[in-house]
């Protein structure tokens, strides 16, 4: 073995040696022949060739007290036939110890971290520290797993290639529906809408629906104090503004098919040119309809003034029937506060709405693949055998394993629920209610971390294909109850059927030369500063929205380097689009 690998290997078997507990190993368990005669065709390597492959991994010493025998290292060679040897860098130090290793020139095989696009930058196009992968992932016979997950996920394989057309690292490919990431989700109190003559939430399509739905819901005294306290749709801008342009000025630049999840950048589906929003067209008749809403107190007058506490005052005591600022821990906040009502409410996903009648409703969300989270480096004795390993990654009941245990569909299967990632997470649970609910029998700390393993999710290769595991049922009941269980799972399913079908990608990933990033830094804040603050005075009506005002505003926009910003993502996202094509 490399003389480096050799002492940091070393240096992680001291480190770890004050556990003594005994992990779990799939070659002390009657799983073992199972999975080598079931999966014989995930088998990678003859069994008595001693193929190895060293690999750099980085974990969480404060909460695994031992992994060196991690089950995954076993499991692995049992079904590949293949040996890692793991260089394990605790996490806290990681930076420092991936800095000595990358100029030793003894760098192991691979590395399973997850690395920026900047980084992929600099140690693969500038350095080649990693070896570009086209030839290997490009070739669906040596690595089908992998293409089967980047052809159901376009955008994973898309998003891989480098400015220079290579492409140096592997993604974990996501493909769960829920992207808390996404700006653009909206939601009705539907018996609210009743109350308000609108039998059919489905039947409000466009911005004048919207506008007519919002009227005639703050005309109800729906909450029945007696007080003129509803609002229609109630948001905060936030100290910078960004939070009113993710879930104010996103929402209704979608109507106008423009997809952004931030209201900066967007893509303007129309002419398929990514860039600054505020220089497209249509931000212009946006503005123009958020005006209206604010002048007319549809859209609540403190989104200037409050903050997020108050945000959720409003929702608890009902009195917004609409809502852009959603996600399952902000509504069972309501139900933590002790407001059982609260699930009463019949809280419905809203179809985005669009401009024009007859036009198709967009729903952006921001990119849910987790790129250059494995790289193969220049110092690797066997490549192809590296790549086979980790297409086996991809497979989608190894990926299964990977996230819910080595016993994942067998009568031992206690996991398959997610039931927690630390005894301290409120949502996920502890280890007493996994023995509790689920008959997990008694463990140590160390094995009960390592079978349940999603700690360490964002730093391997594969593929992801959970849909919400966090909310599960017991850790819901401790905030939301049965009822807040039961309406989080039905509120997933009208996603699904409603809402999924119309969704688009926001800014898909790019890579930038090291002049685009100077460019970034550079003007970024300014043009994001000016764009805020001025799009803030037209909603409120402190700048009058008018032919000279908006001349000027963009003009403002292109002096503070909106010009250079624009071109730099503007020629980001047509080189993503040839790579695509």
């Amino acid at each position: 073995m490399k003389k480096l690998l050799a002492l940091m290997c070393a240096l992680a078997l001291l480190l770890a040696a004050t556990a003594s507990a005994e992990q779990f190993s799939v070659k002390t368990d009657e799983l073992a022949q199972t999975l080598h005669e079931k999966y014989a065709d995930l088998n990678i390597a003859d069994l008595n060739s001693g193929e190895k492959i060293s690999m750099l991994i980085s974990y969480d010493s404060a909460l695994f007290t031992s992994f060196d025998d991690w089950w995954w290292w076993d499991f692995m060679e049992t079904i590949t036939g293949v040996t890692v040897e793991p260089v394990l860098v605790d996490k806290t130090v990681y930076n420092e110890q991936l800095a000595i290793i990358l100029t030793s020139g003894d760098m192991p095989d691979v590395i399973w971290h997850g690395f920026s696009n900047s980084e992929i930058v600099d140690y693969g196009v500038r350095q080649s520290l990693f070896l570009p992968l086209n030839e290997y992932v490009e070739n669906r016979e040596l690595m089908p797993r992998l293409n089967a997950a980047l052809d159901r996920f376009p955008e994973a394989r898309t998003g891989s290639y480098c400015y220079d057309g290579n492409i140096y690292g592997l993604p974990i490919v996501n493909s769960y529906v829920m992207n808390t990431a996404s700006a653009l989700r909206a939601i009705f109190d539907n018996n609210w809408l009743k109350a308000a003559g609108i039998e059919d939430y489905q039947s409000l399509e466009t911005l004048d629906d919207f506008y007519n739905a919002l009227k005639a819901s703050v005309a109800v005294d729906f909450n029945g104090n007696g007080e003129a306290d509803e609002v229609g749709w109630s948001q905060f801008w936030g100290n910078d503004g960004k939070n009113g342009m993710q879930y104010v000025v996103a929402y209704i630049l979608s109507a106008y098919n423009i997809s952004t999840t931030n209201g900066i950048l967007g893509i303007d589906l129309d002419t398929n040119q990514g860039g600054l929003t505020a220089l497209m067209d249509d931000y212009y008749p946006a503005l123009q309809f958020l005006h209206k809403l604010y002048e007319e107190k549809l859209l609540d007058n403190d989104l200037f003034s409050q903050t997020d506490p108050d945000l959720t005052t409003k929702m608890s005591n009902g009195q917004n029937i609409f809502s852009t600022y959603w996600n399952p821990g902000y509504m069972l906040a309501y139900a933590n506060d002790g407001n059982d009502a609260f699930w009463n409410y019949e809280l419905i996903w809203q179809t985005p709405f669009v401009a024009e009648a007859g036009q198709t409703p967009i729903a952006p969300v921001g990119s849910r693949q987790a790129f250059n989270r494995s790289v193969i480096t220049k110092d690797c004795d066997n490549v192809e055998l590296a790549v086979k390993w980790l297409d086996v990654c991809y497979d989608p009941w190894v990926s299964k394993c990977y996230w819910h245990g080595p016993t994942f569909g067998t009568e031992e299967d206690y996991f398959q629920i997610g039931v927690a990632t630390s005894p301290d997470d409120p949502l996920r649970g502890s280890w007493e209610e996994a023995k509790t609910i689920h008959g997990v029998p008694e463990m140590n700390d160390s094995e009960f971390l390592s079978r349940n393993n999603t700690l360490i999710r964002a730093s391997v290769a594969g593929v992801d294909d959970t849909f919400w595991s966090c909310y599960t049922e017991e850790g819901i009941a401790k905030t939301g109850g049965e009822a807040g269980y039961h309406a989080l799972k039905d509120w997933c399913q009208q996603y699904l059927d409603e809402i999924a079908p119309y969704e688009v990608l926001n800014y898909p990933n790019l890579y930038f030369t090291e002049d685009d990033v100077r460019t970034i830094n550079d003007f970024t804040s300014d043009v994001e500063t000016y764009v805020i603050e001025n799009t803030a005075k037209f909603i409120a009506g402190d700048l009058e929205l008018n032919d000279e005002n908006w001349a000027a505003f963009k003009a403002g926009v292109l002096a503070c380097g909106g010009n250079e910003l624009n071109k730099v993502y503007a020629d980001g996202y047509a080189a993503y689009m040839a790579n695509e094509e």
